[in-house]
């Protein structure tokens, strides 16, 4: 069998942590040597980090799926706040920013596809 078409199971807190300058650290869950269509990334922010690059948008529509804590996103302008068990749906060239709105730890998965290499967004015009 390809490897691509291999399940492979992953404990979220056994892949490595890659740290960004706003504290939040990034977990991506998927290979991006074996998927190019879909990049899954457990995402952990401390209380008053956000989007290392600040607002931003990309070339492909991303989900945000709240695990715990309190997301603060501003969409275009239309700012709103998600807790557990929420989700949205930004879609591509679309400005975004989220940040950690609580005082507790925020966990969310970013999903986005196709996944691409370098898929940290670019700076808002």
């Amino acid at each position: 069998m390809e490897k691509d078409s291999l399940a492979e199971v992953r404990h979220v807190p056994s892949v490595p942590a890659e740290p960004t300058s706003s504290g939040t650290a990034l977990r991506v869950l998927t290979d991006a040597t074996a998927r190019r269509d879909l990049l899954v990334v457990h995402v952990s922010s401390p209380p008053g980090s956000g989007s290392p690059e600040g607002a931003h948008s990309h070339d492909f529509e991303k989900l945000l799926y709240v695990l715990a804590g309190t997301m603060g996103l501003d969409v275009a302008g239309r700012r709103s706040e998600l807790g557990p068990d929420s989700a949205v749906v930004i879609p591509p060239g679309v400005v975004h920013e989220n940040w950690n709105a609580g005082p507790d730890e925020l966990t969310f998965l970013a999903v986005a596809g196709p996944a691409i290499a370098g898929a940290a967004g670019k700076p808002a015009a």
